[in-house]
């Protein structure tokens, strides 16, 4: 990867603009500082990554949980895409969702920033 320039925001469309031309050259996104701050060697409030969010519908194939004091308790849906691909989603539940949770069989709607 070579280094990159710095550039001056000047506001969400042209962030928006920028991140859409970073995506079509397949990177994985920008980072923001806030200006004048300076460069901190741990995690900052100052520096925030900015990604693409996309969505996709996907069927519960199956639930990942156990036992728990009040009955059962989801930890993962098993999510399988229209094209085949199966994964574990455990983010995003309620906690709702995680003592009754939606039915195999359902189609839910899923937001990532990158596929691996």
């Amino acid at each position: 990867a070579a280094p990159v320039g710095t550039i001056v925001c000047k506001g969400r469309e042209h962030l928006q603009k920028e991140l859409e031309a970073v995506d079509k050259k397949g990177g994985e996104g920008l980072m923001l500082r806030e200006p004048g701050s300076a460069y901190e060697n741990r995690r900052s409030k100052v520096l925030r990554k900015v990604k693409s969010l996309h969505d996709e519908e996907a069927k519960i194939v199956g639930h990942q949980g156990g036992a728990a004091a009040k009955g059962f308790h989801l930890r993962a849906l098993t999510l399988v895409t229209p094209d085949g691909r199966q994964f574990s989603c455990g983010t995003g539940l309620s906690a709702e969702d995680r003592r009754k949770p939606p039915a195999i069989g359902t189609v839910v709607t899923y937001r990532f920033t990158e596929l691996m």
